[in-house]
């Protein structure tokens, strides 16, 4: 049974290694960025190698500068904490910004430049994968001393640890996976789309997908915000946001160790 796959599995398998075999530049998958990144490749290709197992969307690691878009204040009354509105941040998928990107790990002669912040020596280098343009009239202060505003959008130094989404042909595929996530270190890794017991196995869809995540490496520090003149306030040191990127770069080592206890669990 666990060989058993039904031609719409194997239907959608192929249309994805079409998609996979496309030139970088003209590849998308349903991944935010929109691509596979380079550091995981192998191990989507090794996966995809795998008969009952297709890869459907994937993260290989990053650290990130994030900010948030602009809070959008509801006026309908909300019954919380006796409040009648309610400010809603825009994180993530709500029009924020990534203003760095890395999936590699950062050079450690990253502040050797003395004339320049180490904030800025960061969104202006080789290693910065954003596409989002930082204006050149955008100016970036420090202080220490004072708090953040309320209400204002808040500057974010992440790290956030490797994510597959893997389509399997059966609930047996699954559980194989499921099992090598979790002993790997991807303990939030889990199944969905289960079929339902009552389907005969030889007509399941092919929907039962895994994805193989983890808290326990992800990294969410707040180093500043966007003050209301459209400028970065940072309210963190250069001493700080460096140990920040030592930290990063540990992660992006034990993140390394991981994927290959995962690959090894599932080859």
């Amino acid at each position: 049974t666990e060989n058993l796959m039904t031609s719409i599995f194997l239907s959608k398998k192929a249309k994805i290694l079409e998609q996979l075999s496309t030139p970088t530049q003209d590849y998308t998958d349903a991944s935010p960025k929109g691509s596979v990144d380079a550091p995981v490749q192998t191990l989507v290709k090794q996966i995809n190698d795998i008969d009952s197992l297709v890869t459907t969307s994937s993260c290989s690691g990053r650290i990130a500068i994030y900010i948030e878009g602009a809070k959008i204040v509801s006026t309908e009354p909300e019954n919380v904490g006796g409040a009648s509105s309610v400010a809603k941040s825009s994180q993530g998928k709500g029009g924020g910004s990534w203003l760095f990107v890395s999936h590699t790990p950062l050079d450690d002669r990253f502040g050797e430049d003395a004339s320049n912040s180490l904030f800025s020596q960061l969104l202006s280098s080789a290693q910065n994968e954003s596409h989002v343009s930082v204006s050149p009239q955008m100016q970036t202060s420090t202080d220490l001393h004072s708090a953040t505003p309320p209400g204002a959008r808040l500057l974010h130094f992440k790290f956030e640890p490797l994510i597959l989404h893997i389509l399997c042909s059966s609930l047996w595929a699954a559980r194989k996976v499921l099992i090598a996530s979790q002993a790997a270190g991807f303990r939030e890794s889990g199944i969905s789309s289960v079929p339902e017991p009552s389907i005969p196995i030889d007509t399941q869809d092919g929907h039962v997908m895994v994805a193989v995540r983890t808290t326990g490496l992800t990294m969410d520090a707040p180093i500043g915000y966007l003050g209301e003149d459209d400028n970065i306030k940072l309210n963190v040191s250069d001493a700080y946001l460096g140990s920040l990127i030592k930290m990063g770069n540990q992660r992006f080592a034990t993140n390394e160790q991981r994927k290959q206890r995962l690959r090894d669990g599932i080859m």
